[in-house]
């Protein structure tokens, strides 16, 4: 579990959306969450918190081109 003790109060709610429902869009940062610019967040918390984010990219289908999904990275354990 990642401490969010410590971060912006948007920081802590990306990483509590993430391991609630294991990803998240810009669309459900804007939608559920009032955050207007998800990718600056996911840098802060790469940057400034060390988290490990994973980013795939989907097909948007509304525009024909594409949007990314942000999830925590864990590495197996072995």
């Amino acid at each position: 579990m990642i401490d969010t003790k410590g971060m912006t109060p948007q920081c802590a709610s990306v990483v509590m959306y993430m391991v609630q429902y294991g990803s998240i869009t810009g669309r459900d940062a804007a939608h559920k969450l009032g955050i207007a610019y998800l990718p600056t967040r996911i840098q802060d918390l790469k940057k400034k918190y060390g988290v490990s984010i994973k980013t795939e990219y989907e097909p948007n289908n509304n525009n024909g081109g594409y949007h990314a999904r942000y999830s925590i990275f864990e590495a197996a354990h072995e």
